[in-house]
């Protein structure tokens, strides 16, 4: 966030420049990945104030950690679609620099804002908490293409995610946006790009 005058606005004006005001139970959720063709990482920044009256801003993301027998598994076409290998998936959510006079950020991804007041970023909370606990039970291993190659590139009860995937799911349990997955979802489609 960055604060104009009295006002904590996002980081992360719409397509006309205009900043979303970020005030008590009014905040945004802004899909991001950076300006490559494919975005080559999606994530989320959350905007809000919190009930202290404080501004917080975090980035939650998933990483994988490839720790299967063979390299080939991020693609899909590897040892975890056989069962004998793993890719790890950890999510991160951080607390990040709340900025006073800087939109530094902005300027280095593609993204799009959606509103989200107190009770959907509860909801989005809840949500990634589902995904990590899922996760800790072996449902999510990490493929690099995700979407519809991501599912049938595993053994059954086992869901191939990548980070594009992990904010389209959380997005829609939480009730803020839904973001239609595709054959493969590449971080730079989901930020709107």
């Amino acid at each position: 966030m960055i604060k104009v005058g009295n006002v904590w606005q996002s980081e992360f004006p719409n397509a006309q420049g205009v900043r979303r005001p970020i005030v008590a139970n009014s905040g945004q959720v802004t899909v991001a990945s950076y300006k490559s063709l494919t975005g080559g990482h999606s994530m989320m920044y959350l905007e809000f104030i919190d009930i202290m009256g404080f501004a917080v801003t975090r980035k939650i993301h998933l990483l994988a950690g490839l720790g299967g027998s063979q390299s080939a598994e991020s693609t899909g076409s590897g040892s975890s679609a056989s069962g004998s290998g793993i890719n790890e998936i950890e999510i991160e959510d951080e607390e990040t620099e709340v900025n006073k006079e800087s939109d530094r950020r902005a300027a280095d991804y593609y993204y799009t804002g959606y509103p989200m007041n107190d009770a959907q970023r509860a909801s989005l909370e809840a949500a990634v908490l589902r995904f990590k606990t899922k996760n800790a039970n072996g449902r999510y291993t990490y493929r690099l293409a995700g979407g519809v190659i991501g599912r049938l590139t595993t053994r059954p009860k086992t869901r191939g995610v990548n980070c594009a995937d992990f904010i389209i799911k959380v997005l829609d349990e939480a009730g803020i946006t839904r973001i239609k997955s595709k054959i493969f979802n590449t971080p730079s489609r989901i930020a709107g790009h």
